[in-house]
C-alpha cells in the first residue's frame, strides 16, 4: 500500500497540470504542487470550492457563479465536465486561463465519493488566439478604412448605404454627395503632399458637420458620401449647409469649398439609385457655380 501511495504522490508531483481532489461536499482532500501554485495557496486541505480565497471568471472576465465552478457542476449534475475554459484569479498571482476537467468517482452503490479536477494552464494559447483575433479585426478595419483621411473607404460607405436602405423601413433616409471645389488647384499649386493634408482636414470638417448616427466615407478622389438615416429633406439640407459652411471657412486659404448634392429616398429605391440621384444633384450644384447645395427632386410615381 505504501508503494502505491508513494507512486500516486510521485505522479501527482510530476504532472504539469494542477490536480485537486474534492470530497462529495466539495472540500479539498488533496492537491498537487502545481495546483497549489495556480491557486496561490499552500494550505488547501479542507477548503470548500466556495472558498473566497480564489475566484473563477469566464473568458470575458465575468465572475462565475459558484454553481458554475467545475466541481460544483459535477456535484449538481453527477456528470463529468470536460474542457471548461475558466480564468483563475488567485490571491498572490496574475489571472491564469485554465482548461478545467472534473471527473466524479462513485462507490459501488452509485454514491458520489470524490471529484478529481485538473487545471491545464492555457494562458499562452489563449493569448495567441486573442492576438490572432485582434490582428484579424485590424485587417478588417484596414480593409474598410481610407488610409489618408481615416474615414470609411468606398467599400465601407457603400456597405453602410446598402445596410441603411435595407433597415430603414418606412423612415426617411438622405444621402449627401460632397465634392471639394477647386481641389485640383491645391495639388497643382502647393503639391500633392499639401493636397493630402487639405483633403484630410476637409474630411474632418465634413465629419464634424454630421450628427451622431450619420455615416461618412470617402467615395473617391475628393468626393465624399454621407448617409443620414432617419433624415428628411429639411434636416438633410440643414446638415448640408452646415457642412458647406465649415468647409468654406476651413478652406479659405486654399480657395477650397464644397458643393453638395442631396437626395431623399423615395419609392423603395435601391442604394445605388439613391447615390445616382445625389450625384446628379451634385453636378447641378457644380453647374450652379460651386460652393452651393442642390437637391434632387423625387422620382415620379
Amino acid at each position: 500500500m505504501r508503494v502505491a501511495a508513494s507512486r500516486y504522490e510521485t505522479v501527482l508531483a510530476a504532472l504539469d497540470a494542477g490536480v485537486v481532489i474534492h470530497g462529495a461536499d466539495s472540500a479539498i482532500l488533496d492537491a498537487n504542487e502545481r495546483a497549489r501554485q495556480m491557486l496561490g495557496l499552500r494550505d488547501l486541505d479542507g477548503r470548500l470550492a466556495s472558498d473566497p480565497a480564489w475566484t473563477f471568471f469566464d473568458e470575458d472576465m465575468v465572475p462565475l457563479p459558484i454553481d458554475e465552478y467545475p466541481v460544483s457542476r459535477v456535484i449538481k449534475e453527477l456528470e463529468p465536465v470536460h474542457r471548461q475554459l475558466v480564468v483563475l484569479q488567485s490571491p498572490s498571482g496574475p489571472e491564469v486561463f485554465v482548461e478545467a476537467n472534473a471527473l466524479p468517482r462513485f462507490d459501488e452503490e452509485g454514491h458520489l465519493l470524490e471529484i478529481v479536477v485538473t487545471f491545464i494552464d492555457v494562458t499562452d494559447r489563449v493569448a495567441r488566439r486573442i492576438e490572432s483575433e485582434l490582428v484579424e479585426q485590424h485587417l478588417r478595419e484596414v480593409a474598410l478604412t481610407d488610409e489618408l483621411t481615416g474615414l470609411g473607404n468606398r467599400r465601407a460607405i457603400l456597405g453602410a448605404a446598402d445596410h441603411a436602405v435595407a433597415t430603414t423601413g418606412g423612415a426617411p433616409l438622405a444621402f449627401l454627395m460632397v465634392d471639394l471645389d477647386h481641389f485640383k488647384m491645391v495639388n497643382d499649386t502647393h503639391g500633392h503632399s499639401r493636397g493630402d493634408d487639405v483633403l484630410q482636414q476637409m474630411g474632418g470638417e465634413i465629419a464634424a458637420a454630421l450628427r451622431q448616427g450619420d455615416l461618412l466615407g470617402r467615395f473617391g478622389g475628393e468626393e465624399f458620401l454621407a448617409v443620414l438615416p432617419g433624415t428628411g429633406l429639411e434636416a438633410a439640407l440643414a446638415v448640408a449647409e452646415r457642412l458647406r459652411g465649415l468647409v468654406e471657412k476651413a478652406g479659405v486659404d486654399y480657395g477650397v469649398s464644397a458643393s453638395v448634392g442631396v437626395a431623399i429616398r423615395e419609392h423603395e429605391e435601391s442604394a445605388a439609385a439613391l447615390i445616382r440621384r445625389a450625384d446628379q444633384a451634385l453636378y447641378a450644384a457644380k453647374a450652379a457655380g460651386r460652393n452651393t447645395i442642390r437637391e434632387h427632386s423625387a422620382m415620379p410615381s
